[in-house]
């Protein structure tokens, strides 16, 4: 019965404690000064959960660095084309930096058709990773050696991607 009464004694004064710290939480979450939420993802799945997510998105426009050529690695033609088409169901238009490769070249033609604006990026660039800017979110896929991903949730990381995009895409030439 000791036992058990400080147990007790012990949760009303959490209780206590979080009530008293619960009005400042809700001012913390109501003025969005929250920490940033990183969600790591691996494999095939994961990768696709990432572009389920990119789905999730209010604004009607995403920024997407790209190597069309390392996405093959791990999604098919249809899975593109599939992509592509729940986008424009949804009426969300996407302006691309892609590295200068052959199907780079190859989605250009259909930019119009697809709601999509590419710009190709200088020769000497090269990755293989791609980056989804979308609302407050980043999200970045990695084909190479591992399938891995990640999604940061973070107004102020997304703010400083989008920037860093845009001065690319106005350095570059349509």
């Amino acid at each position: 019965l000791g036992i058990l009464q400080k147990q007790k004694n012990k949760f009303f004064q959490r209780e206590k404690e979080l009530s008293e710290l619960l009005p400042q939480l809700s001012a913390s979450y109501a003025r969005g000064d929250f920490k940033p939420v990183l969600r790591f993802y691996k494999g095939r799945e994961g990768l696709t959960e990432i572009r389920d997510d990119i789905f999730s998105t209010k604004s009607n426009e995403i920024l997407l660095y790209t190597n069309q050529k390392s996405a093959q690695l791990v999604f098919t033609e249809k899975d593109t084309k599939d992509f592509i088409k729940k986008r424009i169901k949804q009426g969300i238009k996407i302006k691309v930096l892609a590295v200068n490769v052959l199907d780079a070249l190859k989605i250009i033609k259909e930019d119009s058709k697809e709601l999509r604006e590419t710009r190709l990026l200088p020769k000497d660039v090269f990755f293989t990773a791609e980056t989804y800017i979308y609302d407050n979110k980043v999200a970045m896929l990695d084909y190479s050696k591992e399938i891995i991903g990640f999604i940061v949730k973070s107004s102020e990381f997304a703010d400083a991607q989008k920037a860093i995009f845009m001065a690319l895409w106005n350095a570059t030439k349509k």
